[in-house]
């Protein structure tokens, strides 16, 4: 059974399975099946981001405007050429990173920075 996560715990679970994949992506296997090894491992989805994207009433796999990454960042992709989670894994996995810390950031600035857990 997959656990359903709020906000905070997708960043942390996010970010604690793409350190795992930066550290033992090598290319001998696809980022794809590292995820679902990951995801099987830990009973979390392939993607957190795109399953509280989808939870929360976005249907739209393509703008994806509820995913946890675009709440940081507008802009942010996982399909980017600059961090392809598939072709580039390390560069998304630094991606990630610099979004928490502008999420942290945020959230310092902001009442409820207290139920921000660093990742």
């Amino acid at each position: 059974m997959i656990k359903e996560l709020d906000l905070n715990q997708v960043w942390i679970e996010c970010l604690a399975m793409w350190k795992w994949i930066y550290e033992v992506y090598d290319g001998s296997v696809s980022v794809v099946d590292l995820k679902m090894r990951y995801s099987r491992k830990h009973k979390v989805p392939m993607c957190s981001f795109c399953s509280y994207n989808r939870t929360y009433g976005d249907t739209d796999e393509i703008l994806c405007t509820k995913c946890p990454g675009n709440l940081v960042d507008p802009t942010f992709n996982c399909h980017n050429d600059e961090y392809n989670y598939y072709d580039k894994p390390k560069e998304f996995y630094k991606k990630l990173l610099s979004m928490n810390k502008k999420r942290i950031k945020n959230a310092s600035s902001k009442s409820n920075a207290s139920n921000i857990q660093k990742a």
